[in-house]
């Protein structure tokens, strides 16, 4: 005879649970219906490690860029912050000694110090097997020297970057030493003589697909083969915290200041040797659609919530998120009031006009017209549109004066738990009742609402239950962050 049996699931997000995070605090609950004393404790599948991918504009005016991401990667540059190299010790050391704690317990020195910790600083707090790579927007075999000669070329398509330092480490990872201070190294080596036309979505595309095709050795006057580029940097399967063989996540990351221009060799085939990169914007009928992205990058992993997005571009806050639009930073805020560059930014614009010579066009092909209220981003229409299309994404600005807070969301997006597995199907989803507490509740444990995504509502999100009944997702506003606690209770077959 079957008889049904309450489930509870209560998970303690104490750590970052980080796709790659330990889950030694997090715990699950199995309480037979019948029984007053019987139960067994075992752990949540959530932690998960993760390959990140940053794809960066290597075009010419993407050089305050660069250094805005490397300069803010982590909180090392800040010697203000209480999460430099002793305060982080001092954190990981507490959150290692006090196990099953909630972030609300850690107490105002612990929250402090943690405030101070920038992307990699809480990417590695709780030993997170997390993987890096850099590739850029260039999809020709090499960039130029055009800018900078005395760097020579360097491979590009379906190549990981590398510093100047160390030209042959590609891949970094969360015990790699010093790894922020190496991550900025490659990210300011990307350097600025990279081609006009940004393919961000198409050269992604070409490095994560196996097989790829990549410069031949020595052709961009270094000898370093990138044949292995892509077996050294993606997992198929990382040991969790339990030595238990799970697949791993892909983050994509892209910052550029340009729309996408990827068209599969399209537009030269149209336009010859007249090609320009205006025909990005004027002929999207010959640019890949968006949807074929999207297909491939969720295709990459066997369930597609694997797979993040984020997108640094141009893109402006209107007022419910940020939404694709030109936009430039005046007086150290975003703005959408300005130009379309349309492929001419305003790095070189600012050159010019701080020398003296007011000579910035952003379109002066247009009748003549010269104009010095450039974009610094144009509108990232087609990133928002793929993003969009992933199971969990962030969007911001590349309008901003510090992308500190920017990388902060971006890790906090990894680290957040979008799932719980139950230990078997649900008998009926009217059963189910998911609690959460947190300090975005008061501290107290409030009932989470059930989330209809076919209709949107409520429109800040809730919990649903996946096809086979057997995983609960969160959404939106009512995802779980870390230091939050998650109650599940269900009737189980």
């Amino acid at each position: 005879m079957k008889s049904d049996r309450l489930v509870v699931i209560s998970a303690l997000s104490t750590a970052m649970l980080f796709t790659g995070a330990c889950n030694d605090h997090v715990f699950q609950r199995v309480t037979p219906l019948r029984s007053d004393s019987n139960f067994v404790d075992r752990k949540i599948d959530v932690d998960r490690a993760v390959d990140i991918l940053f794809v960066i504009d290597n075009s010419y005016s993407m050089a305050e860029e660069q250094e805005n991401l490397a300069r803010n990667i982590s909180s090392s540059d800040d010697p203000s912050s209480p999460c430099d190299a002793v305060g982080f010790a001092a954190l990981k050391q507490y959150l290692d000694d006090n196990p099953g704690m909630s972030q609300t317990e850690w107490g105002a020195a612990q929250q402090d110090t943690y405030a101070g910790c920038g992307f990699i600083e809480r990417l590695q707090l709780y030993d997170n097997k997390f993987r890096v790579g850099v590739v850029t927007t260039d999809m020709n075999d090499c960039d130029r020297n055009t800018w900078t000669p005395e760097r020579g070329t360097v491979p590009q398509r379906g190549c990981l970057q590398s510093s100047a330092e160390e030209p042959e480490l590609t891949v970094l990872s969360w015990d790699t030493p010093d790894l922020a201070g190496r991550l900025a190294n490659i990210i300011r080596n990307v350097g600025i003589s990279g081609s006009p036309y940004e393919k961000g979505l198409e050269a992604a595309r070409h490095f994560l697909t196996p097989g790829h095709s990549t410069p031949i050795s020595g052709s961009c006057d270094q000898q370093r083969s990138c044949a292995g580029d892509l077996d050294a940097f993606l997992r198929r399967t990382e040991l969790n915290a339990h030595g238990e063989e799970i697949e791993t996540k892909l983050a994509i990351l892209f910052l550029t200041d340009e729309e996408d221009c990827s068209d599969g060799g399209r537009l030269i085939e149209e336009y010859g040797n007249e090609i320009d990169t205006d025909h990005c914007y004027e002929r999207p009928d010959l640019l890949t659609p968006p949807e074929e992205f999207v297909r491939f990058f969720k295709g990459i992993k066997s369930r597609p919530e694997l797979v993040s997005m984020a997108v640094i571009a141009g893109l402006h806050d209107s007022g419910v998120g940020m939404r694709p639009s030109g936009c430039k930073l005046l007086g150290g805020q975003s703005t959408n009031a300005c130009d379309l560059s349309r492929g001419n930014s305003i790095s070189t614009c600012t050159d010019l006009l701080s020398s003296g010579q007011p000579q910035c066009v952003c379109h002066g092909h247009i009748d003549g017209v010269e104009d010095t209220n450039c974009c610094q981003a144009d509108g990232a229409y087609r990133y928002v549109a793929v993003a969009e299309g992933m199971s969990s994404y962030k969007l911001d600005t590349l309008c901003s004066a510090s992308f500190r807070d920017t990388m902060i969301e971006i890790a906090d997006l990894l680290l957040e738990i979008n799932r719980v597995n139950l230990s078997e199907p649900v008998a009926t989803a009217e059963d189910i009742v998911v609690s959460i507490k947190g300090e975005r509740w008061g501290g107290q444990w409030v009932d989470m609402p059930y989330y209809d995504r076919a209709r949107g509502e409520p429109v800040d999100g809730g919990w649903n239950l996946n096809e086979d009944n057997d995983v609960i997702r969160f959404w939106l506003d009512w995802v779980p962050e870390p230091g939050d606690e998650l109650q599940v209770m269900y009737r189980g077959l």
